[in-house]
């Protein structure tokens, strides 16, 4: 199922509520770090190919199991299933990323930072890598 990960019930300090619950899940905001998962693939597909949705599932609990953590970090958390991904800049100026580059590229992450070029990791990565790659490119310890 493409439902997103957000309907689970979630913890999050008032302070940075704003980030977690922000109204447009296919933008992101360049004044703070992003973490966007991506999975490119219909619901017929998923629903054919067990493949497909065990991928999505791991995507998915991965994602919502560092959700917290990152957000605490103040990393934007996205999850997109959409080809393309608005990317807004402090100025208001926004760019459209094409999410899936090819047809085998249909899930994996897009790290965005302002100052540093995207990140793409092609692969699901479980919870303790998804947290090391954003904690590598975001530059926190």
């Amino acid at each position: 199922m493409l439902a997103s990960y957000w309907r689970h019930v979630r913890t999050i300090p008032p302070n940075i509520k704003a980030l977690a619950n922000s109204s447009d899940s296919s933008a992101v905001d360049l004044r703070y770090p992003a973490v966007v998962a991506y999975f490119f693939k219909s619901q017929a597909d998923v629903d054919t190919s067990t493949d497909l949705a065990a991928a999505l599932d791991d995507l998915q609990t991965y994602l919502g199991n560092v959700h917290i953590a990152l957000v605490q970090h103040h990393v934007q958390v996205r999850d997109v299933y959409a080809d393309t991904l608005r990317v807004r800049q402090p100025d208001g100026t926004e760019e459209v990323y094409h999410i899936a580059t090819s047809d085998s590229d249909f899930v994996g992450y897009r790290f965005f930072r302002l100052g540093r070029p995207p990140m793409v990791i092609r692969t699901v990565l479980n919870d303790l890598d998804l947290m090391d790659a954003a904690r590598r490119y975001c530059g926190w310890e």
